[in-house]
């Protein structure tokens, strides 16, 4: 596991990268756009992890981002806008 802390623009980032099993599509799916603004305990993945992380990030202003790197890896970017 790698975890990298930087600035981007006019956000502080946060980046957790691991080489472990990947993060299914389905769980991705739970954290993406289209469930941003009306997250609900109806809809979240096999696990309540990605979505208490999205709820935390946006009560805050942040972001969330989360990529593949491959079949054996997930990088989750969490972003906070700074002054």
């Amino acid at each position: 596991m790698e975890i990298r802390v930087y600035r981007r623009d006019d956000e502080g980032c946060v980046e957790i990268a691991d080489n472990g099993s990947a993060i299914s599509d389905d769980e991705w799916v739970m954290v993406g756009e289209e469930v941003r603004d009306e997250p609900s305990q109806l809809q979240h993945g096999s696990e309540i992890g990605l979505l208490l992380a999205q709820w935390s990030v946006y009560k805050f202003g942040g972001t969330l981002e989360c990529n593949k790197t491959d079949d054996t890896g997930s990088v989750v970017t969490v972003s906070f806008p700074v002054e």
